[in-house]
């Protein structure tokens, strides 16, 4: 019996140690504190969905809203700088178009002036190199008729003395007078 003792005592003992040790496994998944668990989910979740729905998604949306506002208010000053660039385009190209226009026109002024004043200088010069040449022609005239009347008798003498030299009688004035004129 000691023996049939000895194997309760044993048994009892591993009984009450089994029942004392911690059991394998995870504790999540004993289905004894399963309700327990579902309980506080429930309560986790629904704390945690008031917590997003009532402080961070109206913050986020808020954020989210002034971003959209800061977008279209962007968006609107972009629209209306382009708008204010374009009219700048087409007033400096309407200013540089009359400023060319004039400038051009200016340049046509100071072209028909220059050339005015150069017809006039061109007149003016003509006039006194035909006045010059004039003058240098009278000159001229005036010269060669000095010069005939003093180289006549001259070329007389001479062409007297030739036909004395080459013929041997001697030539008479008038004859050689004549002669000279024609």
């Amino acid at each position: 019996m000691e023996n049939g003792a000895e194997n309760t005592v044993d048994n009892t003992i591993a009984e009450v140690g089994h029942e004392s040790a911690p059991k394998s496994g995870m504790p999540q998944l004993d289905i004894s504190t399963f309700s327990s668990q579902l309980f506080w989910l429930a309560i986790a979740f629904v704390l945690f969905y008031l917590i997003v729905s009532r402080l961070i998604v109206p913050r986020i949306s808020g954020v989210l809203e002034n971003r959209a506002n800061n977008i279209a208010a962007d968006l609107a000053a972009a629209e209306k700088a382009a708008g204010e660039a374009a009219e700048a385009k087409k007033l400096y190209e309407k200013l540089s178009a009359d400023a060319r226009f004039s400038a051009q026109a200016e340049f046509a002024q100071a072209q028909a002036k220059i050339k005015t004043q150069q017809d006039a200088k061109f007149a003016e010069t003509d006039k006194i190199i035909h006045a010059r040449l004039a003058e240098a022609e009278v000159k001229l005239q005036n010269t060669r008729k000095e010069m005939q009347e003093k180289l006549a008798p001259l070329a007389q003498e001479l062409a007297q003395d030739l036909v004395q030299k080459i013929s041997g009688v001697a030539a008479d004035a008038a004859s050689v007078s004549a002669a000279l004129k024609a």
